[in-house]
């Protein structure tokens, strides 16, 4: 079948190509995933994630602690993410490329956004890269300032960027977006709900439906 390029996020999917944003439509599902599925995963016990440098320490932290918090809820796959581990390649305009490295990386990017013509109103986008195996490589885009400036945040953006980081590393663990309201892979952030940033933790985020997706690809921790 060969390498095939889909292009994964927080808002909308379209085969090989989502995104994040408000207000989006879901598409139907391609070959490799469909909407409400966690098809293709990764056949390995660890997938490790490098940050460049021009990711905000703030953002790192944030990231680290949802890939954390997966980690509490998966069991056969552990998602390896260092806040102070910043080696990935720098970022550049010839986003694709970044996806043949074999480095999965997260990135910050400033300065003109790619997508913002093929997907208004994104917020990030997340390249995930397939074999017959199944993923061997993921890369997670987010928009400088997406939610407001990951270093001067309050309970509330701290909340969704949260948010953001745990919709993202669903996509390089093979998630699609759900047509499920409910579901952290719902294709778009609703900023006037109520929210409780007590209970604002990938737990939280994560509904009954998350977790029977995810039990089906990964397997879940009984505890959960």
């Amino acid at each position: 079948m060969g390498r095939v390029f889909n292009y994964l996020c927080t808002a909308l999917v379209v085969f090989f190509l989502s995104a994040c944003t408000k207000q989006l439509s879901l598409y139907k599902c391609g070959e490799f995933m469909c909407s409400d599925g966690a098809i293709i995963r990764w056949n390995q016990s660890s997938v490790e994630f490098a940050f460049d440098s021009s990711v905000p320490a703030a953002l790192r932290n944030t990231m680290t602690d949802a890939s954390t918090s997966y980690d509490d809820v998966i069991l056969d796959t552990k998602i390896l993410i260092d806040p102070s581990n910043i080696s990935a390649p720098h970022y550049k305009s010839d986003y694709a490329s970044l996806n043949e490295d074999g480095i999965n990386s997260i990135y910050y990017v400033s300065g003109e956004w790619p997508w913002t013509t093929k997907i208004p109103g994104s917020l990030a986008v997340t390249l995930t890269r397939y074999s017959n195996d199944g993923i061997i490589e993921a890369d997670v885009f987010i928009k400088e300032n997406a939610i407001g400036d990951p270093s001067k945040t309050n309970s509330t953006s701290t909340y969704y960027y949260k948010y953001l980081c745990a919709h993202e590393l669903g996509h390089a663990l093979g998630r699609s977006h759900s047509s499920n309201t409910q579901s952290l892979m719902y294709p778009s952030i609703n900023f006037n709900q109520k929210i409780d940033t007590a209970n604002s933790g990938i737990r939280g985020f994560f509904s009954l439906f998350d977790l029977q997706i995810f039990d089906e690809a990964y397997s879940v921790k009984p505890s959960i």
